[in-house]
């Protein structure tokens, strides 16, 4: 993981490790523990991971449409997005699968009568399970 992914937050990587190190003594481990050394490093890496959606706008990907779509009125559902996030209370893991569905005819509440397509929901619904 990079240094400057959590700049604004002031946190290093070397504190979020340190912060795992701290957690693994708590929990009755030792960090300098041949199968430990790297597990600090490793979870601090995972958890920018799995936070990095914080880091995106999701306006950048879903004001692109597709303005040709006469003749498509009938709802069209896309099922089974795989979705992971995190509880904000208690950092543990939520796993699931998400549906989403439109209508081209409908899509009025995005700005237009226009398509975004469907890498749009899936990116967002990406990007969303990363907080």
């Amino acid at each position: 993981m990079r240094q400057d992914r959590h700049a604004a937050a002031s946190v290093t990587q070397d504190q979020a490790e340190e912060a795992v190190r701290t957690l693994l003594r708590w929990a009755g481990e030792d960090p300098s523990r041949e199968g430990l050394l790297d597990t600090p490093r490793r979870v601090a890496e995972a958890y920018g991971d799995w936070f990095s959606g914080y880091q995106d706008d999701p306006r950048a990907y879903l004001e692109r449409t597709f303005e040709e779509v006469a003749g498509y009125d009938e709802m069209i559902v896309l099922r089974d997005i795989e979705y992971e996030s995190h509880c904000e209370h208690h950092m543990a893991p939520i796993i699931g699968r998400v549906p989403t569905s439109a209508t081209c005819r409908r899509a009025r509440w995005w700005g237009s009568a226009s398509w975004r397509g469907w890498s749009r929901p899936t990116r967002a619904a990406s990007r969303c399970r990363r907080r």
